[in-house]
């Protein structure tokens, strides 16, 4: 996935590959990650405790955006995180 700047070099947009000066950012799909992992944990638990963990902030560290038409056990629909490949 890969997630654009703005022309001040916030991350901004999700699912467009490309912005204005044509720059991008490369990210990393946390589910994808987990499932590589192959972690114990849940993977909200997981993804949550790794944001915590590296003081990561949301739309500068990654980004997340619901799953349309899917539910977690919770009732809430499931959420997708990009996060951010390191310049």
């Amino acid at each position: 996935m890969i997630v654009p700047r703005d022309r001040y070099g916030t991350r901004r947009g999700r699912g467009r590959d490309r912005y204005g000066d044509g720059a991008a950012v490369q990210t990393v799909n946390a589910r994808e990650l987990h499932a590589f992992l192959e972690v114990g944990k849940d993977f909200s638990t997981w993804v949550k405790d790794r944001i915590e963990q590296y003081g990561f902030n949301e739309n500068s560290d990654f980004v997340c955006s619901p799953i349309l038409g899917s539910e977690s056990s919770g009732g809430h629909p499931a959420k997708e995180y990009a996060v951010f490949d390191s310049p």
